[in-house]
């Protein structure tokens, strides 16, 4: 299948509704949807998308962060955010603790409320600002320099940073289900995560914690959750890094009545998209699938009826290992795709996929390549809206 971004928006929602852990052999199916997705974000301010299971090497004690990180603020700032004051208000917890796992040394600086952002410039860029904030240094232990944003070695790195609640069960509820979102910089070689969700102090008379591990979703393997206790731990046997900090938020901002109300929305939320996903989507699924058939029997023409070509032509070098990179960017979408060699059939490839586009609208696009006698290929890019239901 070629759009396979539909393919794991598919899986990802059905592990979002399970009210159970789920079995290795949905892990597995989201995982290896993962790999075959070759149109992912990559943009330096990136928003995490969908929800729930995936992947993580055992970690050390935590020692006490040295002073040469950028404060909470000053990543704020660096992010693109202008601010008018510091972070030196009530509402922001400094932590500086410092955990090392596999390559790196993860270093969780603080964390504040949307409180601590009313008076900043922030407060004209969100106009909802409850949620909560987390800032996290990343660096290699052997001190080599972290990727910057811009190389494309640093579309290669995997890591999620997230929220989790005691007595909630974590692959359902994390920064991807808790409407998160997160901007990554690089200072000084070091990489900076400013993470921000659903503010989670409602619930703070429950244990909070902060998970860090080396893939893009929740990984049911690398932590246990004690369905009796509601405690959420490490797996102390999962091959990969799965560390897990605690979250210092004051208990006093507890508040059970708003926190039994925020969790029946967000449920209720689940459940309404996914019920209009199947409805609205069904028509644009059939096309899309017609398209498969049609450019996989090479019949380009057909396919591309009632599509317009958008932007330019860009003919694109193969990189080291063979493989074609090609990024695309607009005001609402900054996307980067790969194609294989063993994927060209006649000297051509393809890849569709869907976004969304107007109300009641969405936009289905064709990536047509075709291959030139320097080993080059050319790549246009086609798009169609359709209603949906």
């Amino acid at each position: 299948m070629k759009y396979k971004e539909k393919k794991l928006d598919k899986i990802l929602k059905t592990a979002l509704l399970l009210d159970i852990e789920p079995e290795e052999e949905l892990n597995r199916s989201i995982l290896e949807a993962w790999k075959e997705n070759s149109s992912m974000k990559k943009d330096r301010k990136r928003k995490v998308a969908i929800a729930v299971a995936a992947c993580m090497i055992l970690a050390t004690g935590s020692v006490l962060a040295a002073t040469k990180y950028l404060k909470m603020g000053e990543v704020a700032e660096k992010s693109g955010i202008e601010m008018e004051h510091s972070f030196s208000e009530e509402n922001v917890t400094e932590i500086n603790e410092t955990k090392e796992a596999g390559e790196y040394r993860f270093t969780l600086l603080g964390i504040a409320s949307g409180e601590a952002w009313v008076q900043s410039s922030l407060s004209q860029q969100i106009t909802d600002l409850q949620g909560m904030y987390a800032a996290v240094a990343i660096e290699r232990l052997d001190g080599t320099s972290m990727a910057d944003t811009s190389d494309e070695q640093y579309a290669e790195l995997r890591f999620f940073i997230s929220p989790l609640i005691a007595g909630l069960k974590p692959w359902q509820y994390n920064i991807v289900s808790m409407n998160g979102g997160y901007t990554d910089i690089v200072e000084d070689g070091i990489l900076y995560r400013l993470i921000s969700c659903d503010d989670i102090a409602l619930f703070a008379d429950r244990e909070l914690y902060l998970c860090i591990s080396d893939t893009v979703f929740y990984d049911t393997n690398a932590y246990q959750y004690d369905e009796n206790s509601g405690k959420i731990s490490r797996n102390t046997e999962y091959d990969g890094i799965n560390l897990l900090f605690s979250l210092p938020i004051d208990a006093s901002k507890a508040d059970r009545a708003a926190a039994a109300a925020y969790l029946e929305r967000l449920e209720q939320s689940w459940t309404e998209d996914s019920k209009d996903e199947a409805e609205g989507l069904e028509e644009v699924e059939k096309l899309m699938s017609q398209l498969e058939i049609l450019l996989a029997d090479g019949k380009y023409e057909e396919a591309l009826t009632g599509f317009i070509a958008v932007g330019e032509l860009s003919v694109i070098a193969p990189d080291k290992d063979g493989t074609y990179c090609y990024e695309y960017s607009d005001e609402t979408e900054c996307t980067v795709s790969y194609f294989y060699p063993a994927n060209f059939i006649n000297g051509r490839d393809y890849m569709i996929s869907y976004g969304d586009s107007e109300d009641g609208w969405v936009k289905v696009i064709i990536l047509v390549l075709t291959e030139n006698e320097d080993k080059t290929v050319t790549v246009q890019r086609y798009e169609k809206k359709n209603e949906l239901n």
